[in-house]
Order: structure tokens, then sequence, then C-alpha cells
């Protein structure tokens, strides 16, 4: 660990992709949260969440639905929150960690779980290792989450972020992390969120897939988009790897998304039962047959097991 202010990694994305006055982002998020609805589990335990990471004004409404599924119990025993987010920026074989022993917000900062950082990245193969800060900082997949998660648990101050860079893993090594991170999965004092966006459609892109049956061109995009969150919420991650390779849906977190479904497969052979529902999907435009327009789509989704 380096010494001095360079320990903090600070809010990059603040004022430009969301507000970077408390007050206002405060108020933002309440009111967000209030236009959202928690899923029905059942008395099952909260173990992931699934949100969007683009600017607030196009994704922040859907992020709430998923953190509307942290209730005040999960809040007074959560001790440490996984963040998993793709690397935009620069090209990774492996999950990338930080160096910092703080991660700062608008509306506070959060602490790092240096124990568990160190520890991950004792493990051999190096699967995974620290970057250096400006990498991170520059990165907004995992930022974007940061707020919503101090407002959600303002009440546990204590609660400890482990960050989590996802880069182009080989194929192979799936399983390996998937049975790394199992464990603090299944410990009931830790949450796991991904970071994602789902289809990003347009010229911009380098992606026009349509389906012709399919109507619109947004429906055409929602089947498309809606043919991978089936396939997450069936806990198939063969059955995600193919669609990927096949249809090239431009999912930008589609490796975090592989991870977690390599954690919940580890956890299913121990014969433990995991949902997952996606609870909100949205686009941030509602493309009718212009192809020179684009779009970018949200989605959020619960991950739960029986207690």
């Amino acid at each position: 660990m380096q010494g001095g202010s360079s320990l903090i990694r600070k809010a990059e994305h603040a004022g430009s992709w969301y507000t970077a006055e408390k007050d206002i982002l405060q108020q933002q998020l309440v009111d967000f949260l209030k236009s959202s609805q928690s899923h029905k589990s059942d008395g099952k335990l909260l173990k992931a969440l699934i949100g969007p990471h683009a600017g607030y004004r196009y994704s922040g409404p859907t992020a709430a639905w998923a953190y509307a599924n942290v209730n005040a119990e999960q809040v007074k025993k959560t001790t440490r929150i996984f963040l998993l987010g793709p690397s935009h920026k620069v090209f990774l074989e492996f999950i990338a960690t930080t160096h910092c022993t703080e991660w700062a917000t608008p509306l506070g900062n959060w602490k790092i779980d240096v124990e568990v950082v160190q520890k991950l990245c004792s493990l051999d193969g190096e699967m995974f290792q620290q970057i250096d800060k400006k990498y991170e900082e520059n990165e907004h997949s995992l930022e974007m989450h940061l707020p919503y998660l101090r407002h959600v648990f303002a009440s546990n101050p204590d609660v400890k972020l482990i960050p989590l860079m996802v880069g182009h893993l080989p194929d192979e090594t799936f399983d390996k992390y998937g049975a790394i991170l199992a464990p603090y999965f299944l410990d009931p004092e830790s949450l796991f969120v991904i970071s994602t966006d789902f289809c990003h459609w347009g010229k911009r892109f380098k992606f026009t897939h349509i389906f012709k049956d399919s109507g619109k061109i947004h429906e055409s995009i929602e089947k498309l988009d809606r043919m991978g969150m089936d396939l997450i919420e069936k806990h198939d991650f063969k059955g995600f790897s193919d669609y990927l390779s096949t249809l090239k849906n431009t999912i930008c977190g589609r490796l975090p998304l592989q991870v977690l479904l390599s954690v919940i497969k580890n956890v299913q052979k121990q014969g433990i039962e995991v949902e997952t529902k996606f609870v909100k999907y949205a686009q941030s435009s509602q493309i009718a047959d212009d192809m020179e327009d684009s779009s970018v789509s949200y989605a959020s989704a619960a991950t739960f097991v029986m207690q």
C-alpha cells in the first residue's frame, strides 16, 4: 500500500455523470427509490443485485428497482459488499482490484476491505491483481453504484467495499473464480452487486441487429435483451455464453454477469436453492424505425438464496 492522499480514489464522474451536490444527489436517490418497489422474496436472503451504470438521468430510475430490495435487516447485518463491473477503458485478462483504502462519493467515502483484497491478490495464478489508481478513476462502471450504496447503507457506515473490475477472462477460469467467490457469496454478511448495461444498439455502437418479426426496433432490442435476461434468471451459464457468442448482444457487463453465474453454479452444486428475478427493464430511447438513432438498455435484478 502507498501512503498519503493517493489512497483515496476520487469520485471522478461526480459533476458529469451524476451531480456532485450532496443534498441534490440525496434527494434524487430518494425520489428514484420512491418510484420503485421491491420484489417479494418470501423470506429468502438477498445475495446479489444487478443494476445499470449509465448517467443517472438515463439509468438512475432503473437502478432504484435493484436497490429497493435492500431492507433494514440486510443493512444492519452486511459487513462487506463485492462490487463487480466491466473495464471499458483498459484491457485486462484478470480481475482487477484496488490499491486504495477508501473510495470517495459526494455522500461520504467507502472504506475498502483491505484484508479481503490482499487475500484475493495473494492467490496463486494472479487471478486478482491491484491496478493503478488512474485506471480505477477512469472507469465509471463501479463508481456509478457508489452513491446508491452509500445512500441505502447510510445507517451502517462500517460496511466495507471490495471493488472488482472484471477483465476478458479466459473461459477456463470462470469455474475457478466461481469457486473462490462462492464462500463469500454464501456469507450472510456479504452482498454482491453486478454493474452492467444491456444492449447498446446503433451504428455508433457498431451493432444494429434486428429480429425481422419483432415490429419496431425497440421491440426487437427488448426481445434480444429478454432472451439473455431469461438465461440469467435460469442461471444457465452455458446458455448465456452461447447466447453471447451467437447473437453478439452488446451487454457491456457480460463478464461480471458470467462471474456471478459461475458463483451461483458452484453454490447450486452444494444443494442450495438460488432465485434470480429481473424486476425492471428500460431503454434510453424507444427507437421506431430510424436506423440512425441509438439506444442503451438498462435492467435491474435481485438474487436470493433460501435461508
